[in-house]
């Protein structure tokens, strides 16, 4: 059985990271390859990324671009910020460990296993991988380290609308590295068409073209949960009020205790990992979330739910994935951006037009990938 080898985002305690890296690894099982989630050593504390090069990249990066460093450390600030309960972490690493077994390998012995026999592809994908605004347009996420004939990128995300000048030369250089290149969001076709001159396809993130029902409980209980990665601006507490209220639902809150919870009525907090994530959005009456995996897993669930913008505070933007993925699915009124009264609470999602949709995602997803797959050299 041919071997590939997957290099996508896996760290960082966020259920969308963890399940599209998964989603990934399931798909490529699916076509029938022994797939790999494959990463260079690093050191540091478990569940995050440490590679000595990156920091010291990093840091003299920032010294150089000062002027656009305050974005960046809010954002790593934020994501610090928002780690969730030693028990929750636990059951993240305990996911790492039974579902994404990733093998790390030092930068000589990937570049080795690349070139093997026995690996037909090497794919970067999903998730914010490609970071436009990043400090460290990492390498290792361009597939530098692979042959160029083994390169594959499958919808792997910007999370942005646009490059900063800083990162426009080394990003269209490494684009241009990769003969087989798929993105995630119709803004980052934009980005490649500007940089590159290259059409490319937007295909679905992997946990849309995977079957969760193994994980999914398909009776749904008397609850609202509440997943929300930046800390939810005032209207979004009233949304969660109002439907609770009207719905007469009990709120639960998973990853993050954020202050303003403190509003709520008599909310419980849940550990959760991202099998347990997949199971509680199943299981949910209604679905309050700024989060896109959330979104995503609220519609593969058939909950109801409303999405909302990202409090990013000074950091750009990275709306541009919700608003593509709701647009496709038609689901554009499910987008919540202002304060209003709800009166929409009754209404069914249409989730087998839905249905019908993903689908096609599937036949598409599995078409591009056997074709970037055939376009690869051989190398026997």
């Amino acid at each position: 059985m041919d071997k590939v080898g997957i290099v996508t985002a896996h760290t960082g305690y966020n259920y969308g990271t963890y399940l599209q890296a998964y989603a990934m690894k399931k798909f490529m099982n699916q076509l029938g390859f022994d797939s790999r989630i494959i990463w260079q050593k690093s050191f540091g504390p478990k569940g995050r990324d440490f590679r000595l090069k990156k920091l010291i990249v990093m840091t003299l990066r920032m010294a150089i671009n000062y002027k656009y460093s305050g974005g960046a450390i809010q954002g790593y600030t934020r994501n610090f910020a928002a780690e969730p309960s030693e028990e929750s972490k636990k059951m993240f690493d305990e996911f790492s460990t039974d579902y994404l077994a990733v093998e790390e390998y030092s930068l000589h012995s990937l570049k080795k296993f690349a070139r093997s026999n026995e690996v037909k592809a090497v794919i970067c994908g999903s998730d914010q991988i490609w970071s436009a605004a990043s400090m460290y347009p990492d390498p290792l996420y361009y597939l530098r380290f692979a042959p160029l004939g083994k390169r594959i990128a499958y919808a792997p995300s910007f999370g942005k609308s646009n490059i900063p000048d800083y990162n426009k030369k080394r990003i269209s250089k490494f684009l241009n590295g990769i003969p087989n290149i798929s993105i995630r969001e119709t803004a980052g076709a934009q980005i490649i068409k500007d940089l590159i001159g290259k059409d490319v396809e937007v295909m679905p993130d992997p946990t849309m073209i995977v079957d969760w029902s193994n994980w999914q409980n398909n009776k749904k209980e008397d609850y609202l949960l509440v997943y929300f990665l930046d800390e939810p601006q005032e209207y979004v507490i009233s949304d969660i009020k109002q439907v609770a209220s009207k719905l007469n639902l009990k709120i639960k809150v998973i990853l993050s205790e954020h202050k303003v919870y403190s509003d709520l009525p008599n909310y419980e907090f849940v550990d959760a990992g991202p099998k347990e994530f997949v199971e509680m959005i199943s299981k949910a009456r209604f679905m309050c979330t700024d989060s896109f995996h959330g979104t995503i897993f609220s519609i593969l669930g058939k909950t109801n739910f409303f999405t909302y913008p990202r409090n990013y505070g000074k950091v750009q933007s990275q709306n541009s994935r919700i608003e593509t993925l709701l647009s496709h699915y038609d689901l554009e009124d499910r987008l919540r951006s202002e304060c209003s009264d709800i009166d929409n609470l009754d209404e069914d999602i249409p989730f087998v037009k839905c249905e019908a949709i993903r689908a096609q995602d599937v036949e598409k997803a599995t078409a591009y990938m056997n074709n970037a797959l055939d376009a690869c050299l051989m190398v026997k």
